[in-house]
């Protein structure tokens, strides 16, 4: 997955598409069958991420209120509001212009903020939560923290091992949450075992991304740890 609100711009667009050739806003994105309904799971899953990317940034001091006030607008797109799916819309009632250009304005606000994660860096995945696991029985961790930890490589293996799930899995979004996790546990980890965490926490940036975001990825990061 790369920077969300480009993709949520690419999904936008197609939706509009397929509306302005047809009459009906359900036939033209299936609501009724598994694909179409994917699809706007992904929608919000693609805004959650999005929300969350906004909220550290502003606490991070950048301006992101006039992005924060659009998102809700952005967030009705795939309820169909205030047209209703059963009803002959226009484009328009879909994703507006407006909305599209909003969209892509963040899009480019985010790039060098965020990480874009590179799917064919998946695999890399595997051996960082297997040396995550190995460092979880420390008996000095915040019980919590090791059970979220955990929990989030759980998911991870889980959508890495079975196919059906990790095409829907948001791995940016677990990776984001991971490399948190991490320096989270560096700072709470004795004296010893700190730069265990700290490693993994650089090993996502730097093997994990694609290399034309490293440079965003540490940027985010530095953020995430309030440096």
């Amino acid at each position: 997955m790369g920077n969300a609100a480009d993709e949520l711009h690419a999904l936008y667009s197609s939706w509009r598409a397929k509306v302005e050739e047809a009459s009906n806003v359900a036939n033209a994105l299936q609501v009724g069958e598994s694909h179409g309904i994917a699809e706007i799971r992904r929608a919000f899953g693609l805004l959650g991420t999005i929300s969350g990317q906004l909220q550290i940034l502003g606490a991070a001091g950048f301006k992101v209120r006039v992005f924060q006030r659009q998102l809700d607008g952005w967030s009705r797109v795939p309820l169909s509001l205030p047209a209703g799916w059963a009803q002959g819309a226009a484009p328009d009632h879909v994703a507006t212009l407006d909305q599209l250009d909003q969209i892509e304005a963040l899009a480019g606000f985010l790039d060098g903020k965020v990480i874009d994660f590179d799917d064919a860096r998946l695999q890399g995945l595997r051996p960082l939560i297997d040396h995550a696991d190995s460092l979880l029985t420390d008996d000095d961790m915040d019980p919590a923290l090791r059970s979220y930890i955990r929990r989030l490589i759980s998911e991870i293996r889980l959508a890495l091992d079975d196919e059906a799930v990790g095409h829907t899995f948001d791995f940016t979004s677990a990776v984001e949450r991971l490399r948190v996790a991490f320096q989270a546990a560096a700072e709470a980890a004795p004296t010893g075992k700190k730069s265990a965490w700290r490693d993994l926490a650089t090993q996502i940036i730097v093997g994990l991304v694609s290399t034309g975001a490293v440079e965003g990825g540490r940027a985010l990061l530095s953020i995430a740890m309030g440096s």
